[in-house]
């Protein structure tokens, strides 16, 4: 004979409905169809709650995502600002406590690196 493999709130299920149907006054383990029920209510209160708070989490999860779109507009003002203000600007101090490079301390990429190998003599 096969082993069906269910999820436990399915194979729950699954008792419960045979056993109403086939026979729903007799005891089992020691208990009723309703006190088996009631003992497994638990669990399937549990699941129902983790089922809720996963759909929770997602919706927070999409604010948190249309809040980071804001946040990233707002920040992009400020820098912009501390950038065009001619107090502080982009060699400022406070552009630099904000994160950024200051523009007089940045590197140019350029690289002047000389070849160590004396070229070969043509011949």
């Amino acid at each position: 004979m096969a082993k069906i493999k269910l999820k436990m709130d399915v194979r729950r299920d699954l008792y419960v409905s045979a056993w109403s149907q086939l026979a729903p006054e007799e005891s089992f383990g020691g208990m009723t169809l309703a006190q088996f029920s009631a003992s497994t209510e638990a669990a399937m209160t549990a699941r129902v709650d983790i089922a809720n708070a996963k759909a929770l989490l997602s919706s927070l999860i999409g604010q948190r995502l249309l809040a980071d779109d804001e946040l990233r507009k707002a920040l992009r003002m400020v820098s912009n600002g501390v950038r065009a203000n001619p107090q502080y600007g982009e060699n400022g101090t406070l552009y630099r406590a904000m994160g950024f490079v200051p523009t007089g301390e940045r590197k140019t990429g350029k690289t002047n690196v000389q070849s160590t190998t004396p070229p070969a003599s043509v011949a």
